[in-house]
């Protein structure tokens, strides 16, 4: 995310390109996997063990009294915990590849890929895209995988000129949309890079949780003030603060407020306070922090927990200061 805070400030055009695999598990073919062994140059005795693995493996169907068996030279074994593994030899071509490309970055998570390309111009970005979906169509006959179209799209970012990608036909053929926001990773991304989107997406899923626990807990019975506050520390800051290192650092100022109105509507309920109550009021009541403290807390300690530098105020403490002794101050002792 900050390298595309960086593209906007230095004024060049980028666009996103998220790219799903069709059922990726299922349809890992096992010679592909050993060609693959072969080129990375794998140990022989590793490379027979995987090989070992892979063989005489089939499938049988009954139908009533009937027994079909068919070999088996595609999927990852169910119930085993190589599957990641196997995907992760099939993918790591492309990766290597893409990543030669000039102005192309690569993000992989099991079988989501998201590619960035930036350029000066859109019409730049649409000839590396052009590029950019040949190997990845190349790659995918290789391994005899498919690209799923309903769960693919681009986002051109920081533009609402979205005409100009609509009419190359190479690209328009494949049948991927143009989206304005689309979600990755359990966040959701959007053209201006405000989070807003991603906000209104929190605040839907936090109140429908909110509104199970209203049944079940009144003003009068059911869940205490105690047990709702574990709930909210422990399930529902979690959901808030999720994957906050990546889009906290431009958090549009209407992208706060939805953050602020979440965290009071839950307070509200927990507080058993008026509407009216301020935000301020509600946190002083119920003793924990503001949600945009919470954010930056969360962010800090993922950082330090990766040895990252972080703007976290004990990071900040260089030594610790101890006040001096007045001069012919002298101790007391006891005896």
């Amino acid at each position: 995310m900050t390298q595309l805070l960086s593209l906007k400030l230095r004024g060049l055009k980028c666009c996103l390109l998220a790219q799903d695999i069709a059922g990726v598990f299922d349809k890992a073919w096992h010679p592909g996997i050993l060609a693959q062994l072969r080129k990375l140059k794998c140990p022989p005795n590793t490379y027979n063990m995987v090989k070992d693995f892979l063989r005489d493996r089939t499938a049988h169907v009954t139908l009533g009294n009937s027994l079909s068996s068919k070999w088996v030279t595609k999927g990852c074994p169910q119930g085993s915990v190589s599957g990641p593994t196997l995907w992760n030899i099939i993918i790591s071509d492309l990766i290597k590849v893409l990543s030669n490309e000039a102005n192309v970055k690569i993000v992989v998570f099991a079988d989501d890929i998201m590619i960035m390309m930036q350029g000066p111009s859109l019409s730049d970005i649409l000839k590396i895209m052009q590029t950019t979906l040949q190997i990845i169509d190349n790659w995918c006959k290789e391994n005899r995988l498919k690209i799923s179209k309903e769960n693919s799209a681009r986002i051109p970012m920081f533009t609402r000129n979205k005409e100009v990608l609509k009419s190359h036909p190479t690209i328009n053929e494949r049948g991927i949309k143009i989206a304005s926001q689309m979600k990755y990773l359990g966040v959701t991304l959007d053209f201006k890079l405000d989070w807003y989107p991603h906000t209104q997406y929190l605040e839907n899923k936090v109140l429908l949780i909110r509104n199970s626990l209203v049944r079940c807990s009144t003003a009068t019975w059911g869940m205490t003030f105690h047990n709702l506050m574990t709930i909210y520390k422990y399930a529902i800051l979690p959901v808030i603060t999720y994957a906050s290192e990546a889009w906290s650092t431009s958090v549009s100022k209407r992208a706060k407020s939805k953050l602020q109105q979440i965290q009071s509507a839950f307070l509200i309920f927990i507080t058993k306070a008026y509407k009216s109550v301020s935000n301020k009021a509600l946190l002083a009541i119920a003793g924990i922090m503001a949600v945009e403290q919470a954010r930056q807390l969360y962010k800090d300690r993922r950082a330090i927990s990766r040895g990252n530098p972080t703007n976290a105020v004990i990071a900040a403490l260089k030594k610790i200061e101890t006040p001096p002794k007045p001069e012919g101050s002298t101790q007391k002792t006891t005896t």
